[in-house]
């Protein structure tokens, strides 16, 4: 994989990007779930609700518009990270069976009885601390409670941030 991720790297950096649209991902995936490995006590993930969406419209701007209110009345699951009281992170969650990425313009299918988990995002101020995990770690635990054999990701190949969180929680390239 080191010497596929090294070739794309040397071609894509060479290419004009105004040229054409490319992503490349990983889609990763686990049917297995370790406990997460919290660095900070105080860590708790829930249930997103209307409520939430305001203030993590503020954290993560990115997504703008209606695309969370989109998301929750497409029955799409959103997971809130709270430090203390203070919300801090976001996951999404798509029991299936497929999941459309919109700014991509591709539709994944899942394989059987999978979800999908999405977006993960952690404040700047709150990264590094377990909060990413404790995230995926409850996407697990929810798809799991409702009948899911596990939880897939689509990360784009060059995130390594995000995939070293991923592959350290147990989630394979496939």
């Amino acid at each position: 994989a080191r010497d596929f991720d090294e070739l794309l790297r040397g071609f894509f950096d060479n290419v004009p990007r105004e040229l054409f649209h490319f992503d490349i991902c990983y889609v990763l995936e686990t049917t297995k779930a370790a406990p997460p490995i919290r660095r900070q006590t105080d860590i708790r993930v829930s249930l997103g609700s209307p409520e939430d969406i305001g203030r993590l419209k503020q954290l993560f701007p990115r997504e703008g518009g209606s695309v969370f209110e989109e998301r929750l009345a497409a029955g799409q699951i959103a997971l809130v990270c709270r430090v203390g009281e203070t919300r801090c992170g976001m996951s999404w969650l798509n029991l299936g069976p497929e999941h459309v990425e919109h700014e991509k313009f591709c539709t994944f299918l899942f394989s059987t009885g999978m979800s999908w988990i999405y977006d993960v995002a952690v404040s700047t101020e709150f990264q590094r601390k377990g909060c990413a995990t404790s995230l995926l770690f409850k996407a697990f635990e929810f798809a799991r409670a409702r009948g899911r054999a596990g939880v897939c990701a689509y990360v784009s190949w060059n995130n390594r941030a995000s995939l070293k969180v991923f592959e350290g929680n147990g989630y394979r390239r496939v």
